[in-house]
């Protein structure tokens, strides 16, 4: 009696090595997932590491499905069980990339007819927003010596974990440690975390690269390089309005708003300076403010 495994070896084998005779004829699978629904499609070259994608070829149209691996409980291939992880790292034995419509129209001339598709294997909705991944550093981008602002990278995230080039509004705020009067803030010894700065920018699908947007928000009235009263570190506050998603928000804490500079520290208590003369700078060569300023 064959064994299971190797009727599924066989079947492999028998996509692998035909090769042309299985462009017309590709073999079909058929995946269920976490929900309790079930797709019957071909696999296509569309798929990646992160998800599967199911081809399903209707006269000719041509619909696409993707799967999240970690969603599929069961796999079928010509009528026998197959592992899921077996499927995931031989999926490209059994892929194959759709014909064109006037190929397909060659080989399978039929007439037209209504759309039969069930609901269910119907194509699903544009990706919406379900939330959004950000990062946000320290940078210097243009030909002084002082760091400019922060730098944000925008990731909207769709259901499959991908990145959307949403469109929409970003309101992003900078608080940070600020000293006050003793006397107004004695529980925090002379600081208390103020908003230092406001921005709003609006973001289109052509700001977008392989890292999601890459955002600049410079430095307002309070810059940290040239500012004591300031900390080291802020905290920044995300909103992310998506017209036809929602509104998504995000606080990354710790985040650098003045560099690591020990030399600069010693140059400040020594000279009053932070900078050296030659050095240039967008704010000047003097280094603090100060009670008297």
């Amino acid at each position: 009696m064959i064994s299971r495994s190797a009727t599924i070896a066989a079947a492999l084998l028998c996509v692998y090595s035909c090769g042309a005779s299985f462009a017309q004829q590709p073999t079909t699978v058929k995946v269920s997932v976490v929900s309790g629904r079930s797709w019957e499609g071909i696999v296509d070259f569309k798929s990646t590491e992160r998800q599967l994608v199911l081809r399903f070829e209707r006269g000719g149209a041509v619909l696409w499905r993707p799967i999240a691996w970690s969603d599929i409980r069961s796999v079928s291939l010509a009528g026998e069980p197959m592992e899921p992880r077996v499927l995931k790292t031989r999926w490209e034995e059994l892929a194959t990339t759709a014909m064109s419509k006037s190929e397909r129209a060659k080989l399978n001339p039929l007439p037209a007819v209504t759309d039969t598709v069930p609901a269910e294997e119907k194509p699903l909705p544009p990706a919406k927003v379900i939330s959004i991944a950000c990062d946000a550093l320290l940078a210097n981008w243009d030909g002084d010596v002082e760091a400019d602002g922060l730098v944000l990278h925008l990731q909207p995230m769709d259901a499959w974990q991908g990145v959307t080039p949403a469109s929409g509004t970003l309101e992003v705020e900078l608080h940070a440690l600020e000293a006050r009067a003793f006397s107004l803030a004695s529980n925090s010894r002379g600081r208390s975390l103020q908003p230092i700065a406001r921005w709003a920018q609006s973001v289109k699908a052509s700001d977008y690269g392989p890292r999601g947007a890459a955002i600049q928000f410079p430095f307002q009235a309070a810059h940290p390089e040239f500012d004591d009263r300031v900390g080291w570190y802020g905290l920044v506050h995300i909103k992310f309005s998506v017209p036809g998603s929602g509104v998504f928000e995000q606080s990354i804490d710790g985040v650098r708003i003045r560099p690591w500079a020990p030399l600069r520290d010693y140059l400040q208590m020594d000279t009053g300076y932070r900078f050296l003369p030659h050095e240039t700078t967008g704010r000047g060569k003097t280094s603090w403010y100060t009670d008297d300023q």
